[in-house]
């Protein structure tokens, strides 16, 4: 009997200390494959900004921002940045050199002219057609303006300056009220989130504004209603993405106005977006998201897998790192650049502009 009380105990004491390593194991293995995953992760840098607040212009991170905001790409490989707490549009060449486009910093108002003595107030969205021209949601002033590349001149195309409202018409003949995010399409046709109307609008070449409604044949072909939309962007198929921001979802529409998905976490599809600002698509129709209050970037691609890109949950910081790794604080603007196949944020509590190189 003593005997076998003392195999049994070996044979326990053997079987804790097999258990015991088999938990050591797994811990090495979860930590090997976490650093494994955050290794293979797209690699956010720094392109332009020192984290201060500030217009200074230069090279890369000797220059500043104040709350830059949206951000947008040209073919030439060229960004502009709308430097909302500046008042002003950046333009970032690909080699990391930054000048003011237009405005005047710290002086918000309104004014059309040449593009050193133009003003802003509070401008928060831009797009660039292929002639080069910039377009701007003129937040503050319930404008859309127009920098035209050719005469360096500022005009208003849409809207009536300081007058926020609510009216479909032709050029400064419609209100709007804070239009915060803006696309273009091929055709020249612009998309503005119009914030504090609820409302996505269109504005054609012409001029001529109008109220796009978007049908949700899931829900008996009923309007899609939004709740301050803020950002908004086009595909190369005409997919129309939209960044739902206070019902923190993600719509994702066809060209003819009629819902494909709805992405969030009551919508029953991808995680919990939290207050999400910016979208932008690239060329293969993979849709990227600035999940701004959650700090993180994500992507959803064209089989509506959702992933996290970049960025830690609800743990904001400037670290440039990889995947998870890195950190964001409040990205609002993002966008995608056709000359290296990259994503570039506006990172707006940051004051920085970071890129994201994807990885394979």
């Amino acid at each position: 009997m003593i005997i076998l009380n003392s195999i049994l105990s070996n044979f326990l004491i053997m079987q804790k200390c097999h258990s015991f390593l088999l938990l050591m194991l797994l811990i090495v293995l979860v930590s090997a494959c976490k650093k494994h995953s955050d290794d293979l992760g797209s690699e956010v840098s720094t392109i332009a900004g020192s984290g201060y607040k500030g217009s200074l212009n230069g090279i890369g991170k000797s220059t500043s921002f104040n709350k830059p905001t949206g951000i947008t790409s040209d073919n030439q490989g060229n960004f502009y940045v709308a430097d909302a707490g500046n008042n002003l549009i950046r333009k970032i060449t690909y080699a990391g050199i930054v000048t003011t486009l237009s405005g005047i910093a710290d002086s918000a108002g309104y004014r059309d002219g040449p593009v050193s003595q133009a003003l802003f107030n509070n401008p928060t969205g831009v797009a660039t057609d292929e002639a080069g021209n910039v377009y701007v949601a003129d937040n503050g002033n319930h404008v859309i303006r127009k920098i035209t590349k050719a005469t360096g001149m500022v005009s208003t195309i849409a809207g009536s300056a300081g007058k926020a409202g609510y009216a479909d018409g032709t050029g400064t003949s419609a209100l709007f009220n804070s239009p915060f995010g803006i696309a273009i399409d091929s055709a020249d046709n612009l998309y503005v989130a119009d914030t504090d109307n609820n409302f996505i609008r269109k504005i054609t070449r012409n001029g001529n504004v109008t109220t796009l409604t978007f049908i949700d044949k899931s829900d008996g072909n009923n309007n899609l209603i939004f709740k301050h939309p803020r950002g908004i962007a086009l595909d190369k198929s005409g997919r129309i993405c939209i960044a739902d921001t206070d019902n923190s979802f993600i719509y994702i529409c066809s060209s003819g106005n009629t819902l494909i998905n709805i992405l969030g976490e009551t919508a029953g599809i991808g995680p919990p977006f939290s207050k999400p600002y910016g979208v932008a698509a690239d060329n293969s129709g993979n849709v990227y998201i600035a999940d701004t209050y959650d700090n993180n970037i994500h992507e959803i691609t064209l089989a509506v897998l959702i992933s996290l890109v970049a960025g830690r949950s609800l743990n904001p910081g400037h670290t440039d790192a990889k995947g998870t790794s890195a950190s964001f604080y409040l990205p609002a603007g993002i966008t995608y650049c056709s000359v290296d196949g990259n994503i570039y944020v506006a990172d707006t509590g940051n004051n920085l502009i970071r890129k994201i190189t994807l990885s394979e």
